[in-house]
């Protein structure tokens, strides 16, 4: 989990650098596709991967129940992230 975190870290402050740049129009390079479309793999990834996350409960267990793990998902950070990555 701490991997994918930090691969999330990078791919954010990727889009940090890339997206401000992008309103000057610059020539597209290899780099700039590549970065692109692992990010975009990335984050759709990300999604499903939520739904693998177990939740750390009041009493400090973790939950791994799939229909508990949804709805905590669903109510806080799905609408975003699936916004953002179809963007």
């Amino acid at each position: 989990r701490l991997a994918w975190d930090v691969c999330g870290f990078i791919f954010v402050c990727l889009d940090i650098l890339l997206i401000p740049m992008s309103v000057f129009e610059p020539e597209r390079t290899a780099f700039d596709v590549t970065c692109e479309w692992s990010g975009r793999f990335f984050w759709s990834f990300d999604i499903i991967a939520q739904f693998l996350t177990g939740l750390l409960t009041d009493e400090g267990q973790v939950d791994k129940s799939f229909t508990a793990i949804s709805r905590a998902y669903f109510k806080t950070w799905f609408a975003l992230d699936l916004t953002l990555v179809l963007m």
